[in-house]
């Protein structure tokens, strides 16, 4: 499955370049958000693709604001990250609730349990629960005979898993277990969701 690349490449780049969450549980809980108006389709094994486009293209938009949210200011390889908290642009939040971001000269990793509380950056989605979440980018191959420093191209790829609530354009709740990697500026998602018992995979 592919699907149109957000402007959080942008944010992830940026974020690469600090120096400065995640723990290897899987989400837990309950996932649930409150009700918001909008057609609140109900989310089944038949849409349940669809739904996962538009929950992608909502969760990604987050991305860099999670990174950044876990990256320091001092320059420390490996450091242990709780309690960050990034706003929705329109409701809500999401905490990174432990983790660990790691740093090298070739990118930044963060594996992260993390918990969306009725987030939204549209206000047309809103999105509520526990998943746990790994973040692996590459800001490419350093070159000393190069003075920009680097060179290649940014490469991305993530991972969620757990259980999320929907409201708004969507209405339920699905469980994931999704890898998402991104080649030449469109992510290609993998994985399945599980909607009612019923497992759909891409």
């Amino acid at each position: 499955m592919r699907f149109k690349l957000n402007s959080w490449v942008s944010a992830l780049a940026i974020t690469a370049l600090l120096v400065g969450c995640g723990s290897s549980s899987t989400g837990s809980g309950t996932a649930a958000v409150p009700d918001h108006s909008g057609p609140n389709t109900p989310i089944t094994a038949s849409n349940a693709q669809q739904a996962m486009v538009v929950a992608s293209s909502a969760l990604n938009g987050a991305m860099g604001r999670i990174l950044a949210a876990a990256a320091a200011k001092q320059a420390v390889a490996t450091k242990t990250v709780s309690n960050k908290t990034v706003n929705g642009t329109v409701s809500g939040s999401v905490t990174i609730k432990s983790g660990t971001f790691d740093v090298t000269s070739r990118g930044q990793t963060l594996k992260a349990d993390v918990e969306f509380n009725d987030f939204s950056d549209d206000g047309q989605l809103f999105i509520g629960g526990p998943i746990n979440m790994e973040i692996v980018s590459s800001i490419g191959t350093i070159d000393p005979n190069n003075p920009l420093g680097s060179v290649g191209s940014l490469s991305l790829s993530f991972k969620q898993k757990g259980d999320l609530a929907f409201a708004g354009t969507y209405k339920g709740t699905m469980s994931m277990d999704i890898n998402v990697s991104i080649s030449n500026g469109v992510p290609t998602v993998k994985g399945s969701v599980t909607v009612d018992g019923n497992k759909v995979s891409f």
